[in-house]
């Protein structure tokens, strides 16, 4: 192994919620920046060759997302120790601020694919072959893992790279992971929506194209017909 890269996906600065969803709630729920401290740390400090921040996709007070998450991040590494499960001493905490200060703004990302595309010519750029994202949330670490798929069926990771997901305990603004819905296209043999004209994950991705006020009309349609024709 030439060096771990670490990936921290950046969450949009006008997200509700911005501020618990990064940090968690100590002692145990790990948001996405002490999770992904917790991941450098378990592999060791001196076998992470790169850090990359994402993204350029929003700004506060003329601060990049990218930016704004690390200059976060640094400012308060000492919160990092009211969870157990980090714990530095000042030669790891130096450490740490030195991969953090010497990491990729990722600017140019507008959206997760890119993101994730760009890290990676980082990565290879730095001689790493394992890379870990951490998504922002929990809720977004399903995504991670698909457009990830994407990017390398479309050729954008380099030969090599090994890429895992280490997911924080933190969902989205008022909502759980089990509001997280996952539409597979059938698959299993006693599936009897096999044979079905139409099928669930193509309507889902569909919807996702219509316009925002069509969307919201077409969602009411169908939540009404549920509970009106099939009680659910």
């Amino acid at each position: 192994m030439n060096g771990v890269g670490i990936l921290i996906h950046g969450l949009h600065l006008q997200a509700k919620g911005w501020e618990q969803i990064v940090w968690g709630n100590p002692p145990h729920k790990l948001g996405s920046l002490p999770k992904a401290v917790e991941v450098m740390l378990s592999f060791g400090l001196d076998q992470v060759r790169h850090v990359v921040f994402g993204t350029g996709a929003s700004e506060k007070r003329g601060i990049k997302e990218a930016e704004y998450t690390r200059l976060e991040l640094v400012k308060a590494l000492e919160y990092l120790q009211k969870y157990p499960e980090i714990f530095m001493g000042p030669v790891r905490r130096t450490k740490l601020e030195g991969l953090i200060r010497k990491s990729t703004l990722e600017l140019e990302a507008q959206n997760t694919h890119q993101e994730i595309a760009n890290a990676a010519q980082h990565f290879a750029q730095h001689g790493c072959s394992l890379i870990v994202q951490v998504p922002t949330c929990a809720s977004h670490a399903p995504r991670c893992v698909k457009t990830f798929s994407q990017v390398k069926a479309s050729g954008g990771i380099p030969e090599g790279q090994l890429w895992t997901v280490a997911p924080p305990d933190t969902t989205f603004a008022d909502s759980t992971i089990d509001d997280v819905a996952i539409v597979e296209p059938p698959h299993r043999g006693d599936d009897p929506m096999l044979d079905a004209h139409v099928q669930g994950h193509e309507v889902v991705a569909r919807l996702l194209k219509l316009p925002v006020l069509a969307r919201k009309r077409f969602l009411l349609n169908v939540h009404q017909l549920l509970v009106d024709e099939y009680e659910i």
